[in-house]
């Protein structure tokens, strides 16, 4: 069966052909990436695989870390998001750029500039930009049983830009231009613009009602700015105060929207996190929480303190009481000996405090100030 593109040749050296188009055909170009990084392709690919693995391997970044959970977790939960049930896509249209190892096969001209090319399936390349994303769309595409979810996956628009016949070295150089020149977004700017997520939402409205400044771009908050956390931190605070300190190990990352096996009240976390950051803040004084010589600007602080404000989301009167009387009872809040191990490391040597991070520095911090039997907790109120 004869399969075709509709594309325009483009202008430069190389002239790509870019169309409009969806991940079907990006499935028609393409070797799946699936079996690209594998550990071993199957029958069906392993020629297609054998041609260009090689070229593949020296051109994109391994199939590991960061990239890896993005394209098993971040990326699936993105396009659940965006794919409606009736198959519409409400998110923008992604660009991939893909690279085939021999030109095209122009066919018919049908007006100036467009024209049709045939697709030789053992012509069969990779993609230079969006891999991630395919994996993303592929891997669902593999594991989905319902039809009409299959059809939408295969339907979700794309933008389609093709390197034909291009040697190995450009190639290589067209992936470190498409990669390395654009200036990288922080996890912190990409909350604050999110419209989508609850969690970022009750946040903003929270820290706008208490008249608390956020950073929205920069990973942290600059000394010169009147800034007094970044949306991230804020974000963790807020849902920590119905999640608990669990919320310090979601990071930037999607956060569930259930607790317990109930549905989150974001109304009700509103009015909770209102009246106990206003009480937290009104405590300490806003410049607390940007002082570098205290504990209190380390992210598992933020996120422990918010915690303690789970009675104000639960309804849990004496343990409000309890999350105010924990407050008054800490009376050094500097980073030192006293916060060794709890909310960092400090180093006896040069007498400095360095603030910690990770979900293991959260619960630390929170057993401190919450558990009578943990060796922090009686460090902390000697």
């Amino acid at each position: 069966m004869r399969q075709t593109i509709t594309a325009m040749q483009t202008g430069g050296l190389d002239q790509p052909k870019v169309f409009v188009g969806n991940y079907q055909q990006v499935r028609m170009l393409t070797v799946p990436v699936t079996e690209l990084v594998g550990r071993k392709p199957s029958p069906q690919f392993a020629h297609q695989v054998g041609r260009i693995s090689g070229l593949h391997g020296m051109i994109q970044r391994d199939f590991k870390g960061a990239k890896r959970v993005n394209a098993t977790r971040d990326l699936p939960d993105y396009v659940n998001q965006n794919l409606m049930p009736d198959g519409t896509w409400i998110g923008p249209v992604w660009k991939f750029d893909i690279w085939l190892p021999a030109p095209l096969i122009a066919g018919e001209e049908l007006i100036a500039g467009v024209q049709e090319y045939d697709v030789d399936p053992f012509n069969m390349g990779f993609l230079l930009d969006g891999e991630s994303r395919c994996y993303a769309l592929e891997s669902m595409y593999l594991a989905e049983q319902d039809e009409k979810r299959l059809r939408a996956l295969l339907e979700v628009p794309l933008v389609i830009q093709v390197y034909d016949g291009l040697d190995a070295d450009r190639a290589a150089q067209h992936f470190a231009d498409l990669n390395g020149q654009g200036v990288g977004i922080t996890p912190n700017l990409t909350l604050s613009h999110d419209i989508r997520d609850p969690w970022t939402k009750v946040a903003r409205r929270v820290f706008n009602d208490l008249d608390i400044p956020l950073e929205h771009e920069a990973r942290q908050v600059r000394r010169a700015s009147d800034k007094v956390l970044t949306m991230l931190g804020a974000r963790t605070m807020v849902a920590a105060v119905a999640r608990g300190v669990s919320a310090v190990s979601y990071g930037a990352g999607p956060i569930p929207g259930d607790v317990e096996g109930q549905r989150v009240d974001f109304d009700r976390l509103y009015s909770a996190a209102v009246a106990w950051l206003g009480y937290v803040f009104e405590t300490f004084g806003r410049e607390a929480f940007r002082d570098p010589t205290l504990v209190l600007r380390a992210m598992p602080m933020i996120a422990a303190i918010g915690a303690l404000g789970r009675p104000y989301y639960t309804g849990d009167s004496p343990g409000q009481v309890r999350a105010r009387a924990i407050l008054q009872e800490i009376t050094d809040w500097s980073g030192g000996p006293r916060w060794n191990g709890i909310a960092g490391k400090y180093n006896e040597g040069t007498g400095r405090f360095s603030v910690g991070s990770g979900k293991e520095t959260g619960y630390a911090a929170y057993r401190a100030l919450t558990d009578p039997q943990d060796a922090g907790y009686r460090a902390l109120r000697v």
